[in-house]
């Protein structure tokens, strides 16, 4: 299986790691990010092996997921090659141990690749092709 789901959060943590400072905590995309894949993970690894009840717990929050994800994306609109490179350096040294985690509680997914609950949790996701 293609982990198309993690590298979707993970490009979108890189896109916008670039935060002012003053920005309320509400406003910390990467923070909630984070916090959105811990919940994802948190939501497989107490439904496992069950792909149902893991996709159902996944499901239950997907849209709320895709609009963090959309605003994410659209916060990273106009920076350079290089800003995208120092922020995915940032993002690793900041976020990587509470990534690794939760990618790691997701590793029970993998077996669900081919249901159609999965595409559906995929689908709501996938803010579609880059603009």
């Amino acid at each position: 299986m293609r982990l198309h789901t993690i590298t979707l959060f993970l490009m979108a943590l890189v896109f916008v790691l670039d935060r002012p400072a003053a920005a309320a905590p509400t406003d910390d995309i990467p923070e909630q990010m984070v916090k959105l894949m811990e919940h994802q993970g948190n939501d497989v690894d107490g439904n496992k092996p069950d792909c149902d009840k893991m996709l159902d717990a996944l499901l239950k929050h997907a849209d709320a997921d895709a609009a963090l994800i959309k605003r994410a994306i659209d916060s990273d609109k106009g920076k350079s090659p290089d800003q995208k490179k120092a922020e995915a350096t940032a993002l690793k040294q900041k976020y990587g141990p509470r990534l690794d985690a939760a990618i790691n509680k997701m590793g029970p997914l993998r077996v669900c690749a081919k249901l159609p609950k999965m595409d559906t949790w995929r689908k709501k996701l996938d803010p579609g092709p880059p603009k």
